[in-house]
């Protein structure tokens, strides 16, 4: 998932749905800047990282992208709430550098948990991502840029070497500039 801490109790269920969409999906490779998923548009698909990232990403009302999270090898895409809703996606999905996907539309997915072995329901799988970004969206809220950067770095060590520091600042919500000042402050403090 990107940027979100699924609780264990799915993360069974998260390797069953990434086998199946490697078995039943198809590969999609992306370049970078090229779009998984654009904002307002309809997006059925559901896809696995193998290997790259990629950020979801929108405009606000000035018309400067904001960098929502990102997303890494081994981690789900999709637009979760247009799936459920069956409105349009809200935001891009956008490589952030070469990636490779394996995508599956959401209901050939649904079914497939259906008949499996394992029951788990799209419904299910939907509401604990609503819960997990409600509470990523808690955490960036309450939580100082520093404290944000330092979780990010825990989870990609490289991400300044996989995207650019713009786009780690807009994820933050800061500047460039004071992403740079807070580098250098993290450093001299070590």
């Amino acid at each position: 998932m990107p940027d979100l801490a699924i609780n264990n109790i799915l993360k069974t269920e998260i390797t069953l749905i990434q086998k199946m969409i490697q078995e039943y999906g198809h590969r999609q490779l992306l370049k970078k800047n090229q779009y998984f998923c654009r904002a307002n548009s309809p997006n059925s698909l559901i896809a696995y990282v193998v290997k790259g990232g990629l950020k979801y990403c929108c405009y606000d009302y000035k018309g400067k992208e904001q960098v929502l999270s990102f997303a890494f090898d081994g981690e789900l895409i999709g637009s979760y709430l247009a799936w459920q809703t069956g409105n349009r996606s809200l935001y891009d999905i956008q490589a952030i550098e070469a990636s490779e996907l394996f995508c599956i539309n959401i209901k050939e997915l649904s079914a497939l948990l259906t008949i499996s072995d394992f029951k788990i329901s799209a419904t299910r799988f939907v509401e604990v991502i609503a819960f997990e970004i409600l509470r990523k969206t808690v955490s960036m809220r309450c939580q100082s840029p520093e404290q944000c950067y330092l979780q990010l770095l825990s989870r990609v060590p490289d991400i300044l070497e996989r995207t650019t520091l713009r786009n780690v600042a807009s994820y933050l919500g800061i500047t460039p500039e004071a992403l740079s000042r807070m580098r250098t402050r993290m450093l001299k403090d070590d």
